[in-house]
């Protein structure tokens, strides 16, 4: 095991993280990514605001006239492709997205990984921090043995209160038992 974490990428951090690190990746990819970018491409269009101007409309002319004279099989397969993919607004925004998605990748897929160790890293150093941020200022009433005699009154406190419970539920059932027996 110990040679196959040495083969797993640590992302600049502790090799133990590194399942934690793809969970968040997977998080985010399927819980925000892949949802926000087809709500983008279902209400922004972008390939219809890009054919509607005059430079996107050219561009498909002259790609479509080359396709028909280089090959004209593709060209009749992609204006099939794209009456059908055109023909509602949810297949134009999924074809939408996954051209995206393709042409995104390589920006994309190291910045979902960078966020993820971040968001991990964060949570592996913010509980040490939070709780040197709870210990009382040097100079405060609080601070040396005050606050572990509090720490140790109050774990008291609450042992002595599991106790209670813990009696009063016994005697509660000794009581059914005791009935039970009548």
């Amino acid at each position: 095991a110990s040679e196959l974490m040495g083969l797993l990428p640590t992302f600049g951090g502790d090799p133990a993280t590194v399942g934690q690190k793809f969970k968040t990746y997977v998080g985010i990819e399927v819980l925000i990514w892949f949802p926000g970018l087809y709500a983008a491409c279902y209400t922004l269009q972008p390939t219809v605001r890009i054919v509607s101007t005059q430079l996107g409309a050219r561009a498909v002319k002259a790609s479509s006239e080359w396709l028909l004279q280089n090959a004209p099989k593709w060209h009749a397969s992609i204006a099939k492709l794209s009456t059908r993919v055109y023909g509602g607004p949810h297949k134009r925004a999924f074809a939408e997205w996954v051209l995206l998605n393709k042409v995104l990748a390589p920006v994309s897929f190291p910045t979902k990984l960078w966020i993820a160790h971040k968001v991990v890293e964060r949570q592996t150093v913010m509980p040490a921090e939070y709780m040197a941020s709870l210990q009382p200022p040097a100079g405060s009433p609080l601070a040396g043995g005050m606050a572990g005699d509090a720490a140790a009154a109050a774990s008291e406190l609450a042992g002595g209160a599991a106790c209670a419970v813990a009696e009063g539920a016994a005697s509660v059932i000794d009581g059914q038992a005791a009935t039970a027996k009548q």
